[in-house]
């Protein structure tokens, strides 16, 4: 009898344990089967690498760049380091790109570079600077005239750029870490729209004030917060640089194209309120070819900036010269109509 009831439980007992054993595995399947159909479900989420082009750049010598700017309508590439502005031209003829004219000394170090009824203005922890060039006449001066002098030169030759204060950054946003500047229609005109990253993390949609916090000088213009751009599902933080595509040159919709921490560049619709895809930047590939061989990968995404077919970046390379590269912009995928991410 005994015997009998020790096999009845010993039964019981192997049968709780499979049962047991098969809930565990049931679980972990509908776990692994969700993950997966996240996965198919979002594809234009999943980082995808970029076809990098990288362009030949005679960089002056301890230059390191901050904010970048290709003006279309003249076709120069604007490029700042710190609180010095650089003026590049495309050779005829080849993918190369050569400082012209003056090294220009700008108020404050600039963090993004943008153009305001073609004026070129300068985002800094102050606030928006126009910048002008040719208040003081340009010449042929390039870093390369006098060698036997090297960057000494800049003592003798570098100019301080007309700069006047437009518009301050408002008091409550904290330390600037990239701007863009967009225009948009406005009745019969033209205004502008600023794109502001933190360093405390966020990044702000602006506009031009018409006050001013309690306590300013009446004669000072302050941007004014309209909204966070939080897209659906993630707050944007530690934004290295950020560009602007205008709807139907990068998508349907305007574009803001975010460079992130981890090598990766965001592009968000700004009328969708989602992140359309991301893309991961090979940063050992590029630098590789940047550097003719080279294997030196530290560094990162700089500075962005665009025309109406490709997309800019400019890295910094560690201990090497920075590298400038650009790809066609890529198909993005239509924003998912109430979906969240």
């Amino acid at each position: 009898m005994l015997r009998v009831r020790m096999q009845t439980l010993s039964f019981w007992t192997h049968a709780i344990y499979v049962l047991f054993s098969g809930s565990l595995i049931s679980v972990i399947l509908l776990r692994f089967t969700w993950f997966v159909s996240e996965e198919v479900h979002h594809p234009d989420l999943v980082p995808t690498g970029l076809p990098w082009t990288i362009w030949d750049m005679s960089w002056p010598p301890f230059f390191q760049p901050t904010a970048a700017l290709l003006d279309v309508g003249s076709g120069a590439l604007h490029v700042a380091a710190g609180a010095v502005s650089r003026r590049f031209e495309l050779l005829a003829g080849l993918r190369a790109w050569k400082p012209v004219g003056h090294a220009w000394l700008l108020p404050r170090v600039a963090k993004g570079l943008g153009l305001i009824s073609g004026q070129l203005v300068a985002a800094s922890d102050a606030g928006v600077h126009t910048i002008n060039q040719s208040a003081t006449g340009t010449t042929n001066f390039s870093w390369r005239s006098n060698m036997s002098q090297g960057q000494l030169e800049l003592v003798d030759s570098a100019v301080h750029a007309f700069s006047l204060l437009l518009h301050r950054l408002p008091p409550s946003l904290g330390s600037l870490a990239s701007a863009a500047v967009v225009e948009i229609p406005s009745g019969s005109g033209m205004m502008s729209a600023f794109i502001i990253a933190i360093r405390q993390g966020g990044v702000f949609l602006c506009r031009s004030g018409a006050g001013r916090p309690p306590g300013s000088p009446s004669n000072e213009s302050y941007l004014e917060v309209v909204t966070e751009l939080e897209p659906v599902g993630k707050r944007l933080q530690d934004v290295r640089a950020l560009h602007i595509c205008k709807a139907g040159t990068c998508a349907g919709e305007p574009v803001l194209w975010a460079a992130l921490p981890d090598n990766l560049i965001a592009a968000i619709g700004l009328s969708s309120g989602q992140v359309l895809a991301t893309f991961a930047v090979a940063m050992a590939s590029v630098l590789q070819v940047g550097l003719r061989g080279s294997t030196d990968t530290e560094g990162g995404l700089v500075a962005l900036t665009g025309n109406a077919s490709h997309l800019i970046a400019v890295f910094a390379a560690g201990m090497q010269a920075p590298i400038m590269a650009s790809v066609t912009y890529p198909v993005l995928p239509t924003a998912r109509s109430g979906h969240e991410l």
